[in-house]
């Protein structure tokens, strides 16, 4: 079977398994159609046609200085730490701390505490 033919064998299975109202298994097992292939096609028809996959560029103004953290802070009136309770812990982590490590940390200190 040809490209064509199949790709137009798929998009009459898809328009007829919407009309259907039943689950991808229950129409590929009446249909003996394997689930996989089926949502392959399902996937590779509605990424064919799907509205607005186009890349777009918008414009980017680039400056000579990127604000620090602290100016950011400093501007935004935000508070300098971070205030973490861990059962009787307390723990005060820095505004531009890695947000990583501070994770790790918390979650470690739970599972001591």
């Amino acid at each position: 079977m040809g490209v064509r033919r199949d790709r137009d064998r798929w998009v009459g299975e898809i328009a007829a398994f919407a009309a259907s109202k039943r689950t991808v298994s229950e129409f590929c097992s009446r249909r003996g159609i394997k689930e996989q292939t089926f949502r392959w096609w399902r996937w590779k028809l509605s990424a064919a046609k799907a509205p607005g996959t186009a890349v777009r560029m918008l414009p980017v103004t680039v400056t000579d200085t990127a604000p620090t953290v602290a100016a950011a802070v400093e501007r935004a009136a935000l508070p300098a730490e971070i205030v973490v309770e861990v059962r009787a812990i307390v723990v005060r982590v820095p505004v531009g701390v890695d947000a990583k490590f501070a994770a790790e940390l918390i979650a470690e200190l739970r599972s001591r505490c």
